[in-house]
């Protein structure tokens, strides 16, 4: 495995910058890597580069704690807020927030590990990951108080204009999610992401968009942050992106002013003023001053200004225009509905969070007898079928969600320790209560939080070492962690 050169440690930085520093913390990072290389959990990286980017990752989080530049700052802060103490899993009580912290390492070790496993969860006090991150502490530690500060990164992200200039913003922001520490997870996915596109003429497109809404809006990290969240808090400026706009909806062209044109939604009549300088320069010359043309395209908020993001797409033709009418109106039907279902969920069940039902009949009946719900022929034959192939003996919860509204769930149930539950079964619910916790594909977020407030996974634990009851404490204190990092694209 080859050793780590400059020109590697670069790329962590903004616009791969040099700096005074470079040297000092790649003969860091080949100390780390010479600790990877020797460890017993070396094979956990599917690859040498794996390896090699782990050490990069854990050397630029001694950058950040030397520099101060403030993410790990907002790892520890914002744990605090949300969980009661500075991080998650380990032992706290001897703590030194802005000093390298034996803590820290396993941490940032478990959450590189992780985003390797995404199929898995890594049990956090796993020996050969506690050993190896005690191991690369010890250097950092010896090397603390002499370590130099990166003056060019802290003078990048102390920019008066990061948080006000949106064009400066968007860098930093895609520095974070394409090359920062605390990517790995998020730029995995977004590798997988691109390699799937097998459309030749249109990948230059797709990957730019496919990167952007990665930017923008992907949440696969230790926070379970946007991108601009983490950025916010590091730099202590508040700033605000809304995307909810990013997907292509069809406007009209109405004006154009001196620095901005003025569109109108063709559904909703909505008017949006978009900043002149997110337009493409031929799209203006050619159509900005042609009223009601028609065009595509998705924009997102950058404090009070709005810029327009991704592709556009000029003069659609009457089919494409009726399509897009008939799936959007498909779509906020579909929002509003989740939204009406969940109130009817709750008066139909009488207030409660969860019930229960046997078989395709039972369901069937809350449905219709007790939400008042018509359910067609090709509903009834798809309850049918849901029940046949992924119930357990036909064991059925159901729940609802406010943006899904009613929420089937068939997995797990007698796992379940809510009140009304009569499939309910300690034996089975101490082997997989925990993986309606771990497994995204199980449940949904808010609906797994919501089982976890009112204590209906009491029995679920980790596989520990230490026996069943140590690995449920583990488990039980951290839920809330765990759940927002394995479910971050549904947070």
């Amino acid at each position: 495995m080859k050793k780590i050169y400059p020109i590697d440690w670069k790329a962590m930085h903004p616009d791969g910058m040099p700096t005074a520093t470079d040297q000092y913390y790649v003969e860091v990072a080949n100390k780390v890597l010479n600790i990877l290389k020797k460890s017993d959990i070396d094979d956990v990286f599917p690859y040498d580069e794996a390896i090699r980017d782990a050490a990069l990752r854990l050397t630029a989080w001694f950058e950040d704690i030397c520099t101060g530049t403030g993410f790990w700052r907002t790892v520890n802060e914002t744990c605090q807020k949300r969980y009661g103490r500075p991080l998650p899993f380990y032992d706290t009580s001897e703590y030194y927030p802005g000093e390298p912290n034996p803590q820290d390492v396993a941490l940032l070790l478990w959450d590189i590990i992780e985003s390797w496993n995404d199929d898995r969860f890594i049990n956090p006090e796993n020996p050969g990951l506690l050993v190896t991150a005690t191991k690369i502490f010890d250097i950092f530690d010896s090397e603390f108080e002499y370590a130099p500060d990166t003056d060019e990164l802290r003078d990048y992200l102390t920019n008066p204009a990061l948080g006000i200039d949106y064009w400066a913003t968007r860098r930093a922001m895609e520095w974070f999610s394409l090359s920062g520490y605390l990517s790995l997870h998020s730029h995995i996915m977004l590798e997988d992401a691109l390699d799937s596109i097998r459309d030749e003429q249109q990948r230059d497109i797709l990957s730019y968009t496919t990167t952007l809404a990665n930017v923008l809006i992907d949440k696969h990290n230790m926070l379970s942050l946007t991108a601009a969240e983490w950025l916010s808090a590091a730099i202590n400026k508040p700033f605000t992106i809304d995307h909810s706009r990013l997907l292509n909806r069809l406007y009209t062209v109405v004006n154009r002013y001196a620095t901005t044109v003025q569109f109108r939604d063709i559904l909703t009549g909505d008017n949006v003023i978009i900043e002149e300088d997110s337009l493409n320069e031929d799209w203006l010359e050619s159509f900005s001053n042609k009223p009601g043309t028609t065009v595509g395209f998705g924009f997102i908020q950058f404090n009070d200004k709005c810029y327009q993001c991704g592709t556009m797409i000029t003069d659609p033709d009457s089919d494409y225009i009726e399509e897009y009418k008939e799936k959007q109106q498909n779509e906020d039907y579909a929002k509003s509905l989740g939204k009406q279902n969940y109130d009817h969920f709750y008066e139909a069940s009488g207030g409660k969070h969860i019930i229960f039902l046997k078989g395709e009949k039972e369901l069937t009946d809350f449905y219709t007898k007790k939400a008042g719900i018509t359910v067609t022929p090709d509903f009834e034959r798809q309850l049918k079928d849901m029940v046949a192939e992924q119930a357990e003996d036909g064991m059925l919860a159901l729940m609802a969600t406010r943006d899904q509204g009613f929420l089937i769930i068939s997995l797990s149930i007698p796992a379940i320790k809510a009140p009304d539950n009569p499939f309910y079964n300690e034996d089975y619910a101490k082997k997989h209560a925990s993986d309606l916790i771990l497994c995204s594909d199980a449940i949904d977020y808010s609906a797994v939080c919501t089982l976890l407030e009112n204590n209906y996974l009491p029995d679920a634990a980790l596989n520990s070492l230490k026996g069943y009851q140590y690995g449920r404490k583990m488990l039980q204190d951290n839920a809330q962690f765990i759940v927002d990092y394995m479910f971050a694209e549904h947070k």
